[in-house]
């Protein structure tokens, strides 16, 4: 692309101002830029490319090009350079004019990448695809914080977002314009979401944690050494976290979690390094595990190992008022055998989940 000048409309909401005009497709292809997440790009906010997207995108191409429409939405991108606007005419906040594109600029796309990735698959057969001219909406003075919010807003509102990317993103939000915009944008269960998410790292980076390095982070392979996805994590600490409101400093309960956990490592430490055999430090035992760390951080006074260890020594010992004989004896290490433990310990449905979750709190109070 050289340096054009190209008609354009203007428009100015709540003072951020973007351009309406069109450009050819390769135009825009020859200066596509992508901030896409991953654990070293932690602000970015892009997904991954959906190869499944792509087919169904180039179909919907081929049958508009039929139609005499090549695009039926707009690619929304920002230049992260501020352009020359010479405006010809103005009616209230719109206007019409000439925008200048130098050809250093590159497009940062917000929203229509498996649209323009569609049109470049196509191209391989049939170079005239990329003459076609497509709608394009240009930010020029937004910072990536707003790239996110966009991002965020204009894919939530049509449900294509996944739960990794999606909860990769209300994360930024957070870290971008903080715990305040977060409530009042979207409400209690994304802020929960957001502290979820950075607990879920801290615990996933600190060094005296159980889970350093062993939960498996969106976008990643799962390896043998990981015992986790970080979206299961995520869930549950954020489901917990909706029902049960405690100390808001995300350092402190991150920290009270690793020490919770250890002691759970020092009871079980054959679960913890044959985590294959045994579902303890696997969904669903670090699912249960997490509801009980909640209740007993209500109960005790100093969230230290040594703490959690002796209420959780409760578990070894017979409790014959128990209400179901199967958690009247010692929970020992063979219940959370994987292939021979007992069926309720291994299960994901949500009823026995909360079924073996209450009865071990009633353990732990008997």
């Amino acid at each position: 692309m050289t340096h054009i000048q190209i008609r354009a409309f203007a428009i100015v909401n709540s003072g951020y101002r973007c351009y309406f005009t069109c450009l050819p497709v390769i135009d825009i292809l020859d200066h596509m830029m992508v901030d896409e997440w991953s654990y070293e790009n932690r602000f970015g906010y892009q997904r991954k490319l959906d190869n499944r997207r792509l087919g169904s995108g180039k179909i919907s191409i081929l049958k508009g090009i039929e139609d005499g429409v090549t695009n039926p939405s707009s690619i929304v991108v920002n230049t992260r350079e501020k352009l020359v606007y010479n405006e010809d005419s103005v009616n209230g906040n719109i206007s019409y004019g000439y925008l200048e594109i130098p050809d250093y600029v590159n497009f940062w796309i917000i929203d229509g990448r498996h649209r323009l990735e569609s049109y470049r698959k196509l191209s391989d057969n049939d170079k005239k695809i990329l003459t076609c001219t497509i709608s394009l909406v240009i930010y020029d003075d937004i910072d990536i914080g707003y790239e996110t919010r966009l991002f965020f807003t204009l894919n939530t509102s049509k449900l294509t977002l996944n739960k990794g990317i999606e909860y990769r993103n209300i994360q930024n939000l957070g870290r971008h314009y903080g715990e305040e915009y977060i409530l009042e944008n979207f409400g209690k269960n994304d802020l929960n979401t957001y502290r979820a998410v950075e607990i879920t790292d801290k615990i996933n980076t600190i060094e005296e944690s159980p889970f350093k390095e062993k939960i498996c982070i969106y976008g990643s392979i799962f390896e043998n050494s990981h015992l986790i996805k970080d979206v299961e994590m995520i869930n549950s600490i954020k489901d917990i976290l909706n029902k049960n409101p405690l100390e808001s400093n995300i350092n402190k309960i991150s920290s009270s979690i690793i020490n919770y956990w250890n002691a759970l490592k020092n009871m079980y430490p054959e679960a913890y390094h044959n985590s294959n055999k045994f579902t303890i430090f696997r969904y669903p035992g670090i699912y249960i595990f997490n509801m009980i760390f909640f209740n007993i951080e209500k109960k005790i006074t100093n969230s230290t190992e040594e703490s959690y260890e002796k209420y959780l020594n409760k578990l070894n010992t017979k409790t014959e008022k128990h209400p179901q004989i199967i958690f009247r004896e010692p929970l020992k290490i063979e219940s959370w055998d994987a292939n021979n433990g007992e069926n309720i310990f291994r299960s994901r449905n949500p009823q026995i989940l909360n079924f073996v979750y209450s009865n071990i709190m009633r353990k732990l109070e008997l």
